[in-house]
């Protein structure tokens, strides 16, 4: 899903993936590449402040912000009642936040 999402806006943007692990970013990054995408890939972790920060600090070094498409969350099979609110309400929540303004 992520990366139907990601060639979509890849059509008129410059992308910046982020992912938990590293190395499946670091393979969908090559995909978009090998595609013709301007794509670049940034490890973070929703549920870490420091990793949205760091996330939203490297978007900014590349220019203006026009879109962001936050395609993360778990299912109830995917964790439990903490998991799911730390990845599916607070992460969104401190995503938006940084990327607000």
């Amino acid at each position: 899903m992520v990366e139907v999402v990601a060639r979509r806006l890849g059509q008129s943007h410059r992308l910046i993936l982020a992912d938990r692990d590293a190395a499946h970013l670091e393979r969908q990054v090559e995909r978009l590449a090998e595609g013709g995408y301007d794509a670049a890939g940034v490890p973070c972790d929703v549920t870490n402040a420091a990793d949205i920060d760091r996330l939203s600090a490297r978007a900014r070094a590349a220019g203006a912000v026009r879109s962001l498409a936050y395609v993360v969350g778990l299912s109830p099979s995917l964790g439990d009642f903490r998991a799911i609110m730390a990845v599916n309400l607070l992460g969104a929540a401190r995503t938006i936040a940084a990327f607000g303004e």
